[in-house]
């Protein structure tokens, strides 16, 4: 025969295991729209973005940069508490706030919490970059933050064109 005409017994076992799938869909699709799935997966982010930070501690001490310079992501804050604890400057270079395009596309109970902890971590670097008008839309605090176009503007420039420090040796990057 050119193909296999299932029997009772294989037919209701693959109509139970369909059954089974839609039924999981379903139930996943509930957790999505109370928010908790995206809850738990926001939680395991969190955690697993800072799993190996000891790991890469060591690795920028043995490196000894003179500062740590990074593009912020959501929910991780390696970059500012490695700095912190290695007493060097860090600046982070910022293209959106994370916390608000996340709960754009999708429901979690800790949204807030998610504002908090990005909020800090910008008020904790010493420097902010936002490439566009991100700093206004954020709203700092601090005086530790400038927005940009793409690129250093002229202004922060002209700021310091006449620092007068000269580096005697390498600055490890």
């Amino acid at each position: 025969p050119l193909c296999k005409v299932p029997d009772a017994q294989e037919r209701d076992y693959h109509l139970g295991v369909f059954a089974l799938k839609r039924k999981d869909a379903a139930w996943k699709q509930w957790l999505k729209q109370v928010g908790l799935w995206h809850t738990a997966k926001d939680l395991i982010r969190l955690f697993s973005n800072h799993l190996d930070i000891f790991r890469h501690y060591r690795q920028i001490k043995e490196q000894a940069p003179d500062f740590i310079y990074e593009r912020s992501n959501f929910l991780n804050f390696q970059g500012i508490l490695i700095s912190r604890w290695l007493g060097i400057p860090h600046f982070y270079e910022n293209n959106g706030i994370h916390y608000r395009e996340h709960q754009e596309r999708v429901t979690t109970w800790l949204g807030w919490l998610w504002r908090l902890l990005e909020r800090w971590a910008y008020q904790q670097a010493d420097f902010v970059f936002f490439v566009g008008l991100w700093g206004d839309k954020i709203n700092l605090p601090t005086n530790n933050w400038m927005n940009i176009e793409n690129g250093v503007e002229l202004p922060f420039i002209e700021h310091f064109q006449d620092h007068q420090k000269v580096v005697e040796d390498t600055i490890h990057i």
